[in-house]
């Protein structure tokens, strides 16, 4: 792939994971990997606010991190909310670094910056605002960006 938006689709059938949309899941909990199935689950979300959590799980796929929430599986509706679990916060900070670097990867980002608005440049990534400026401050990119 040399162009974005990044095919999560394609990673997650190269890492031979199975990924269900429009789950039901825990408050505030926009997805969740269960490393016993190899299964992504993804809340109902606008395709922009989806990548995201999409792309943060097969971080946790490829980075090994699998089931350290305080449930096992998947977790119900009913279950303790992702920010009041028992996880390793630094394997959520790692999987936010890996899906950032996936969906918006440095080299596309300076490639496209100068030549384009921040609206195309959310259109070209697929990507939510904060996703774009989180990457452009981290590539020190962010003086670059053009509003219009």
């Amino acid at each position: 792939m040399d162009r974005p938006p990044v095919s999560l689709a394609r990673l997650s059938a190269f890492l031979g994971v199975q990924v269900r949309y429009d789950v039901a899941l825990a408050a505030r909990m926009k997805a969740h990997y269960d490393p016993m199935s190899r299964t992504v689950s993804l809340a109902r979300l606008p395709p922009d606010l989806l990548r995201f959590p999409h792309a943060h799980e097969l971080g946790h796929v490829h980075l090994r991190h699998g089931g350290w929430c305080s449930f096992a599986g998947e977790p119900s509706v009913d279950a303790v909310p992702l920010d009041e679990a028992d996880v390793r916060p630094d394997e959520e900070g790692e999987a936010d670094s890996f899906a950032g670097a996936l969906l918006v990867p440095r080299r596309w980002l300076k490639e496209r910056i100068e030549s384009r608005t921040r609206d195309q440049l959310l259109a070209e990534f697929e990507v939510s605002l904060p996703v774009l400026l989180i990457a452009a401050m981290r590539y020190r990119l962010f003086t670059k960006l053009r509003l219009h």
